[in-house]
C-alpha cells in the first residue's frame, strides 16, 4: 500500500509566506504532532524574501542528490530547513548567493546557505562534490579585510557553507579542504583554512590558522598553529580571540610550557604523539625522511586571570579538552619554549585504510 499523502501547512514567519503543500509524504512527527519531516511530489513554490523556493522533489538512490525528505519544520510548523530542487540564487544579505540547502532561524531568516547538497557515498565522493562547488567571492565585513580592502574584497573560494545571525550578518564561514582566504586578524594578515568565525560586530572570533603564527599572550609567545583539527565547520576553530583582540584559546604542537610556581616547583607541558593518525604526513626541513608523526597538540585558553592548559585539541562540537591545570596568571612565573628549533609543519594528510 503506497504511503497516504497529506496537504502541509507551512506557517508564516516574517520572511516565509504561509503555504500550504498538498501530496506530500510524511517522514516523521514532533511528539506534539505536528509534522516534522517530509516529502514533496512535484513542483512546489515557497515564496520568501530570499526568493520563490522549490523543495526538491526528484532524485534516486544512485544519483549525487537522492530523493529525500526535502522539508523540515519546527514543532510550531515554522520551516526549520529545506532542500532545493535545483541550485537557486537566494537574495542574501551577503548579496546573491546559490543554495541547494538552506536552514532558518524562527523568524524565517536565513540561518545556514549551503552551496552543495550532494550525498556522499561509494558511488560519489568529497572530492566529486568540490568539483561542483562555485567559486565565491564573499564580501568580509570591514573589520576582517586585508590592509589593501580591493584584495580582501575579491578574494574567491570554495565554501562548504555559510552561517548568518537573525539579523542576517554573518557568523562563521566553513571552507572546502585545501582552500583558504586571507584575513586581517588581531596578530596581522594570515591564511585560514577550514573557517572562521566573527563576533556579532564583525570582528574575528576564531579561525584555523593555514600556517603557524607566532602571538604574544598572557605566559609568552605561543606559535599556534594544529596539523589535524577535528573541526567540521567553520562554526569552531582552534585559534580564538575575545572581542577586544586579545587571545582567548590557542592550539599549538611547536611548543612547550614550564611553569615556576610560588613554592618553587616546575610544571612542564608538553605536545604529545598522537596514538593513532594512520599514515599521516607533515613536512619538516629538518628531517631526512621529510615525513614525522602528528604530535597531540598542547591547547591553552584564557580566564579570570588564569590559564587553563591541556593535553589534546578541541572537538568537533567546540568541546575543550579536559584542563591538566589551571594556573592563576600572577601566581607563577611562564616560559614557552620550542619543541625543536626549525619546525615548520604542514596541515596533516591522511591515508586511511
Amino acid at each position: 500500500m503506497p504511503d497516504p499523502q497529506v496537504t502541509l501547512a507551512i506557517v508564516a514567519s516574517r520572511h516565509i509566506q504561509e503555504t500550504e503543500i498538498p501530496g506530500v509524504i510524511v517522514a516523521e512527527h514532533h511528539d506534539n504532532g505536528r509534522v516534522k519531516r517530509a516529502f514533496v511530489n512535484g513542483e512546489h513554490v515557497i515564496h520568501t524574501s530570499w526568493g520563490d523556493l522549490m523543495p526538491q522533489y526528484t532524485g534516486d538512490d544512485e544519483s549525487r542528490r537522492p530523493r529525500l525528505a526535502a522539508i523540515r519544520l519546527d514543532a510550531e510548523g515554522r520551516l526549520e530547513s529545506l532542500a532545493l530542487e535545483t541550485t537557486q540564487i537566494l537574495d542574501t544579505p551577503l548579496g546573491p548567493l546559490p543554495a541547494e540547502l538552506v536552514t532558518f532561524h524562527e523568524n524565517g531568516s536565513l540561518k545556514r546557505i549551503f552551496p552543495c547538497n550532494g550525498k556522499l557515498s561509494a558511488f560519489w565522493s568529497w572530492q566529486d562534490e568540490y568539483a561542483l562547488a562555485p567559486e565565491i567571492a564573499l564580501p568580509l565585513p570591514a573589520p576582517l579585510l586585508p590592509e589593501k580592502a580591493d584584495d580582501g574584497a575579491a578574494q574567491t573560494a570554495r565554501y562548504i557553507n555559510f552561517r548568518l545571525d537573525p539579523d542576517g550578518a554573518l557568523r562563521s564561514a566553513t571552507l572546502w579542504p585545501g582552500e583558504t582566504v586571507t584575513l586581517r586578524t588581531p596578530v596581522g594578515p594570515a591564511r585560514a583554512r577550514v573557517g572562521f568565525a566573527l563576533h556579532a560586530d564583525g570582528s574575528l572570533a576564531s579561525f584555523e590558522p593555514a600556517t603557524a603564527l607566532a602571538m604574544q599572550t598572557p605566559i609568552g609567545v605561543i606559535h599556534a598553529f594544529d596539523p589535524d583539527p577535528e573541526a567540521i565547520s567553520g562554526d569552531v576553530n582552534s585559534l580564538a580571540f575575545a572581542p577586544d583582540g586579545s587571545v582567548a584559546r590557542a592550539t599549538t604542537v611547536q611548543d612547550i610550557i614550564r611553569v615556576e610556581q610560588a613554592d618553587g616547583s616546575t610544571l612542564r607541558f608538553a605536545p604529545r604523539d598522537a596514538e593513532d593518525l594512520c599514515s599521516s604526513s607533515m613536512a619538516t626541513p629538518d628531517d631526512s625522511e621529510g615525513m614525522i608523526e602528528a604530535p597531540d597538540p598542547l591547547t591553552v585558553w584564557f580566564e579570570n586571570k588564569a590559564v587553563s592548559i591541556a593535553h589534546g585539541r578541541l572537538g568537533a562540537s567546540g568541546a575543550q579538552p579536559e584542563p591538566a591545570a589551571v594556573i592563576s596568571l600572577d601566581a607563577a612565573t611562564f616560559h614557552v619554549e620550542p619543541v625543536r628549533r626549525g619546525l615548520t609543519l604542514a596541515p596533516l594528510s591522511r591515508s586511511c585504510g
